[in-house]
């Protein structure tokens, strides 16, 4: 039953109240399930990547081609001398 709408931290007030706690009373939270970071929201579960065997590898060629084709293709690209990869 909702009795009123607030934030995790007036939730948390809200019970420290109703458990007898002082308001300043320093609490242990365990939210879960743990949030995704950032990187895990974009690119998924890390450990899918290695499941992928040789597709990811085909995966990962055909978009150095691509990024080839595009090079030879548009008047004015510019690259880095490297690459990224994500682990």
């Amino acid at each position: 039953m909702i009795d009123d709408l607030g934030t995790l931290h007036d939730a948390i007030a809200d019970a420290k109240k109703a458990a007898g706690l002082k308001p300043d009373e320093k609490v242990d939270l365990l939210i879960l399930p743990r949030p995704k970071t950032v990187l895990e929201q974009l690119f998924g579960d890390p450990a899918a990547s290695g499941r992928l065997g040789a597709a990811g590898e085909l995966i990962r060629t055909l978009s150095e081609v691509q990024l080839l084709r595009r090079l030879f293709s548009e008047p004015a690209l510019t690259l880095m001398p490297y690459r990224v990869e994500l682990k």
